[in-house]
């Protein structure tokens, strides 16, 4: 398989640590992330309140930290004393990984599950599955390797051709 080759490989370069961190301050939710995490005092039911309700018991068990400038979620493993780390994602960030993740080096789209994987296993933001899922359905690449999905005439071919001998290019 071609694929088990590059199941970790990405096309798109991934943002800079700089980039991280202005696209943190300009996300409100992740501004208050960070600045609750700086200072744990500021941790309390109305501050709680401007923070997306998927972070909240993350915050109160202080399992949200920053490392090199970068929101890291400690998701502990169930049964188990160790955890994964996840980066937080601000909202400016989302699509670039969803290109990056969800469309291999060698013009494979994956489909809805094995990008969520993929994400998942290094990024963390919430209703995650539901944006992976949006977007695999939006996307053009998709759609074309996909026929029974969608219907468009101009973009894929039904068999039987009229002309069997003519050369497709695609």
């Amino acid at each position: 398989h071609a694929q088990s080759f590059v199941n970790g490989a990405i096309g798109t370069r991934l943002p800079s640590p700089s980039r991280w961190v202005d696209e943190y301050s300009a996300d409100p939710v992740c501004a208050a992330i960070r600045a609750m995490v700086l200072d744990p005092g500021k941790i309390c039911k109305k501050a709680l309140e401007a923070v997306h309700y998927a972070y909240r018991h993350a915050l109160r068990q202080t399992q949200i930290v920053i490392e090199d400038d970068i929101l890291i979620l400690h998701e502990p493993i169930r049964g188990s004393t160790s955890y994964t780390r996840l980066q937080i994602v601000p909202v400016g960030l989302r699509d670039i990984l969803f290109v990056a993740f969800h469309s291999n080096p060698i013009g494979g789209h994956l489909n809805v599950y094995r990008t969520l994987h993929r994400l998942r296993m290094r990024y963390y933001w919430p209703e995650m599955y539901s944006y992976i899922k949006r977007m695999c359905h939006a996307c053009p690449g998709c759609a074309l390797s996909n026929p029974t999905r969608g219907t468009s005439s101009e973009l894929i071919y039904h068999f039987p051709i009229e002309a069997p001998f003519r050369v497709l290019f695609v």
